[in-house]
């Protein structure tokens, strides 16, 4: 482009020429003609011509201010100007865009819904999608699923990658629909023909439920490629249980390192259950204490009821009655049977608390409730040893042969005691 053409261009937009104006915005914008690139320049001669009721030239300002300059409020303004001047291509989407984010001006999910729909009118696809996306969520409508899966759907079978992934998430999630992983898998796999980037952890899942271990380690690992940590802590899970390979517990380990590496707690707790499941060691014990704490540094709700266990017995850390009975009582405000009968334990034997054979026996009691079997076998002992009060065999009885209902194994030669001794009542009754 010459300067006789630029000076000609000028001419022509002074005379009233709308289109010249344009046209030189258009050199400065994207450097044409061998001209420096000037946005400052190309904005001067796009608002000439809007100022000469060129809808282009307000539109054109629109995408600068929204895409180079990133001024909303001033992309709104000229795209509302193209649009009151009746310009035909109109960015909607980005109208739709900055209602629905507030960028600019107020958060209006409606008017954000409206522009999707005059934008998804014009044949943009992503505005299809959008509108796919507001049904999902309700905003500024009514959620309906059955209509984010139509907008979806045809932005999908337009060829719009993400389209095809939120299908997929929806049917994995089962998110207003039945869960299935045949179709989420079916999207996913859409997508990723598209061009988009799946969550490969997920397509992994799914075929781990086929049973397909192939694939879903084939996944798995795309996923580790892409640092998933979730992706490593399924790999530690297929090599720990041999799902589809040898079962290999080191390896487990590495992939169980990698992810809690990565920040995921769920991975540090399943060392510490790996470590402590290993066997009866002191270095097992340390490391399986320091991979709890490291679950919970994380954020991960830990077993309280293992680490009062820990904490009460000295297993990887120093014994602590104390946080041994702290972790039992959270514990037990949650429901849990076992954290409940540990802490009845704690208070029978005066371990963290003052000794309270009624709490021990109301707490006792409260597990056994629970259909826990060791707690109705702790009352049996109480009330047959007479520890703490005199023998009760009646309520002993009862409470080792409902111990016995629930799956324990009792102590049957108490139970037989308690049967002769009342044989020997029977017969003295009897006089024999």
């Amino acid at each position: 482009m010459t300067q006789i053409n630029l000076e000609a261009l000028i001419k022509s937009g002074e005379e009233g020429n709308g289109e010249a104006f344009n046209t030189l915005g258009g050199i400065y914008e994207f450097g044409l003609g061998g001209i420096e690139s000037n946005i400052d320049k190309a904005v001067e001669y796009y608002e000439k011509a809007a100022n000469l009721e060129d809808g282009m030239g307000a539109n054109a300002l629109g995408d600068i201010y929204y895409e180079k300059l990133q001024n909303y409020s001033m992309a709104l303004k000229w795209y509302l100007r193209a649009e009151k001047l009746d310009f035909p291509e109109v960015n909607y989407t980005h109208i739709a865009y900055i209602y629905q984010f507030g960028e600019g001006t107020q958060v209006d999910y409606e008017k954000a819904l409206e522009y999707y729909f005059k934008g998804a009118k014009a044949g943009d696809v992503l505005a299809v999608n959008n509108i796919g996306i507001m049904y999902q969520y309700g905003l500024g409508c009514e959620k309906n699923t059955k209509l984010a899966i139509q907008y979806l759907t045809t932005a999908a079978q337009s060829g719009f990658g993400a389209s095809a992934a939120s299908l997929a998430d929806i049917y994995y999630d089962g998110a207003g629909v039945e869960k299935d992983y045949s179709i989420a898998l079916k999207w996913y796999m859409e997508a990723e023909s598209l061009g988009e980037e799946v969550d490969a952890n997920r397509i992994g899942f799914i075929y781990s439920e086929k049973k397909d271990y192939e694939k879903a380690l084939e996944y798995y690992k795309k996923g580790a490629s892409a640092k998933s940590a979730i992706s490593y802590y399924n790999m530690g899970i297929m090599y720990q249980y041999g799902e589809g390979v040898e079962p290999d517990l080191i390896t487990a380990i590495d992939y169980y390192e990698k992810s809690a590496s990565l920040g995921y707690g769920m991975a540090a707790a399943k060392l510490g259950d790996v470590y402590y499941e290993a066997g009866e060691c002191d270095a097992n014990y340390d490391a399986s204490f320091k991979w709890y704490m490291k679950a919970n540094e994380l954020g991960y709700k830990i077993d309280l009821t293992r680490i009062g266990f820990m904490y009460e017995y000295g297993q990887g850390v120093e014994q602590d009655y104390e946080k041994a009975f702290e972790c039992y009582e959270k514990k037990a405000l949650e429901g849990d049977a076992g954290a409940i009968n540990n802490l009845a334990t704690m208070y029978q034997l005066g371990n963290g608390c003052q000794e309270n054979i009624e709490k021990a026996i109301e707490y006792f009691e409260k597990s056994a409730d629970m259909d826990f079997a060791l707690s109705a076998n702790n009352l049996g002992d109480i009330y047959y040893q007479g520890e703490f009060f005199e023998p009760d065999f009646d309520k002993a009885l009862n409470w080792y042969l409902r111990a016995e209902k629930l799956g324990f194994e009792v102590d049957y030669a108490r139970i037989g005691d308690i049967y002769a001794d009342k044989a020997r009542e029977y017969y003295k009754k009897a006089g024999i």
